[in-house]
């Protein structure tokens, strides 16, 4: 019986995410999936750091933040992840978490002005 591989395909990552496939193939050419491998015959070779870099991408872009500073600090938590620094990325996301609970007191403010 044949060894179960343990790389991923393209259209696996895209379907775990929820994204078409030709999105995890740019999310590579633009940096913001690190470099793939690629096997003999030509097919991307992802594993799971791609996947979990392409999770946490999808949740950044896709999120609604209501600033750019907050949209800028989880881009830039992607591009650190994207270059195998994941003690960086933990660095960088306990700052956003700062950030995000930053604003979240300042529209707590200013919502009870407006009750």
């Amino acid at each position: 019986m044949p060894a179960k591989s343990n790389y991923l395909r393209t259209s696996d990552l895209a379907r775990s995410v929820g994204v078409h496939p030709n999105t995890v193939r740019r999310y590579v050419e633009r940096g913001i999936l690190p470099p793939v491998e690629r096997a003999p015959n030509g097919y991307r070779r992802f594993t799971r750091r791609h996947l979990d870099c392409l999770r946490l991408a999808h949740l950044v872009y896709n999120g609604q933040y209501p600033g750019k500073g907050i949209y800028r600090s989880g881009v830039r938590i992607v591009q650190v992840a994207a270059g195998d620094d994941w003690g960086g990325a933990l660095e960088l996301a306990y700052g956003h978490l700062a950030l995000v609970r930053s604003e979240r007191a300042q529209a707590d403010v200013a919502a009870r002005l407006l009750e």
